[in-house]
């Protein structure tokens, strides 16, 4: 979207003899080119796209080897050029800093009294009025969209936010403009309609929107490097656009108070509560684990801690599988009482049919394939236990666990988020490590990659007999079985390995817009496809800088 390529990267070459400040004035020349570039463009939010991506690489410049915003702002006032009033009327607008706009609105306008030459937008630029907001977010109370639409000049135009509800207060995964807010609302509606309730679309007062954009971009700037991972880059880039329109939206909603903490006696009243009412016999050991489930979500949820969801419940799984205070008897009926916890929950939060259902099916598939039930607790701990590790290599070999399938080489993982992560990753690329051919139950292991193409064959009994057949060199109801598992294939792998990583945030892209698995799958095998083929038929090489660019896009 920049007029000049301007890369994030430190560039390598040869020691330069020339001074810093040379260098410095070079980069802000190089900015005030890319501003050259728009001085005849009619639509200002070109010129904010702009600017808020130059600011973006300041904020993600560690090194501060990228040009500040005051540093352009005071480049831009030594000038008397049509480029440098373009950069100083859109610092005025876009600067984070009230110092820096209030800077270069002072300055632009000393240019303008000089007759420099207004860009094209330079009396239209900040200039927009709130419309209405909009949010597409799942009844599970974990990813929401926000859409804040804007007018300007009989225009419009909005910005979206991607929003990450896990750990109750909101987090920005993403942010970006768009032009066509209208056909935005109408696919979000089209979602609604097709979530079978799981996703809802609501009207959201202007002044709640900035409270929450607000929030998620302050969380999301308070991330350590690790966490940031999981951030697109387009947050970056669009993040000094977002916090301009949340200045054009009304006063933000008062923030909320951190919920107070619970006693011990309302946990205890908790614990009571759900065992009388799910129905389950409270021996000591059910009576125990029903408490850990109250405590951690009170710890991990103050605000709403029995609310539950798939990723509530993978991060619980994660946690626990890793934890040593577990005690055995406790573990054993770790799958039973959060099952039921599950069906209790869904059924006070009143969530939809479909969305009970899944979060149902989660937690009996996690309880039933955690392998609490059949391994010793002590067997699946030892997997995150540096020390002990080694002394139950030959017995895993022997009689592998889920856990060493999907978590085996996952025992430095910096945190338990992380570990969530990868279980969420390789679970979407792999979901079950079984599958019947021809009429026989196959258990195989996931970390092996012809088993994984097993896996992938087992999802297709449809093209089986035409694999059978090595005669075979046609289509199956328009598809050709051998090019589609073999690019399957592929994408499995990459999410399996996270490599590359953007297909992995591709993947979340997607499926937080409502995609499906398989729809998740074709559309990054659709891509995977185009540059293979690219690939065989020009240079015999993977263009993997364009391919995940490409990704990034989807």
């Amino acid at each position: 979207m920049s007029p000049v390529s301007r890369g994030r990267k430190k560039k390598k070459g040869a020691a330069s003899v020339r001074p810093v400040r040379s260098e410095r004035n070079e980069a802000c020349g190089e900015v005030l080119r890319g501003f050259l570039a728009l001085v005849e463009e009619p639509d200002p939010l070109q010129a904010e796209m702009f600017a808020s991506d130059v600011l973006g690489d300041e904020w993600v410049d560690e090194d501060g080897d990228a040009p500040s915003g005051l540093e352009l702002i005071n480049y831009a006032s030594g000038k008397t050029t049509p480029a440098a009033l373009a950069l100083l009327r859109a610092m005025h607008v876009i600067g984070v800093s009230e110092q820096h706009r209030e800077v270069a609105g002072r300055a632009a306008e000393e240019l303008a009294e000089q007759g420099v030459a207004e860009p094209a937008w330079g009396n239209s630029i900040g200039k927009v009025a709130v419309r209405e907001c909009w949010m597409l977010a799942d009844v599970y109370g974990e990813d929401a969209s926000l859409l804040c639409v804007f007018e300007r000049d009989g225009v419009a135009h909005g910005l979206v936010a991607l929003l990450d509800f896990t750990h109750g207060e909101p987090g920005a995964t993403d942010l970006f403009p768009i032009t066509e807010p209208e056909q935005t609302l109408a696919e979000m509606r089209e979602k609604e309609v097709e979530s079978d309730g799981v996703l809802r679309v609501t009207g959201v007062p202007p002044s709640r929107a900035r409270r929450l954009l607000e929030d998620a971009i302050q969380d999301t700037d308070s991330l350590s490097e690790s966490d940031a991972e999981s951030v697109d880059e387009d947050f970056a880039e669009f993040r000094a656009l977002a916090l301009a329109r949340c200045r054009a939206l009304p006063e933000p909603d008062p923030q909320a108070g951190p919920a107070p903490e619970a006693s011990d006696e309302q946990r205890a009243a908790a614990t009571e509560e759900f065992l009388r009412e799910s129905g389950l016999d409270a021996t000591e050991e059910i009576r125990r684990c029903a408490r850990l489930i109250v405590d951690y979500g009170y710890d991990y949820d103050p605000a709403a801690p029995q609310r539950v969801s798939p990723q509530k419940l993978t991060i619980f799984f994660a946690e626990q599988l890793g934890s040593d205070s577990v005690d055995p008897e406790v573990a054993e009926v770790l799958p039973t009482v959060t099952s039921a916890w599950t069906r209790w929950a869904a059924a006070r939060n009143e969530l939809p049919e479909a969305a009970a259902a899944d979060v149902i099916q989660l937690a009996d598939e996690m309880g039933t394939e955690s392998g609490t039930e059949e391994y010793d607790d002590e067997d699946i701990l030892a997997l995150f236990d540096h020390d002990d590790h080694d002394d139950h290599d030959e017995e895993f070999e022997e009689d592998p666990s889920l856990v060493d399938y999907y978590l085996g080489d996952a025992a430095d993982a910096p945190d338990v988020a992380t570990l969530g992560d990868i279980l969420d990753r390789r679970s979407f690329a792999i979901p079950e490590n079984h599958i019947t051919i021809d009429d026989e139950y196959l258990e195989l292991d996931p970390r092996d990659p012809d088993d994984r193409r097993t896996l992938v064959v087992g999802e297709h009994p449809e093209y089986h007999d035409a694999l059978d057949d090595p005669e075979f060199a046609g289509d199956v109801e328009g598809v050709n079985p051998r090019l589609f598992l073999a690019i399957k294939e592929i994408v499995i792998n990459q999410l399996w390995d996270n490599d590359p990583p953007e297909a992995w945030e591709a993947a979340k892209r997607l499926r937080h817009s409502g995609e499906d698995r398989d729809e998740i799958l074709r559309a990054i095998g659709e891509l995977t496809t185009r540059y293979v083929y690219v690939a065989l038929t020009e240079n015999g090489e993977l263009d993997e800088d364009a391919y995940r660019a490409a990704l990034n896009d989807l």
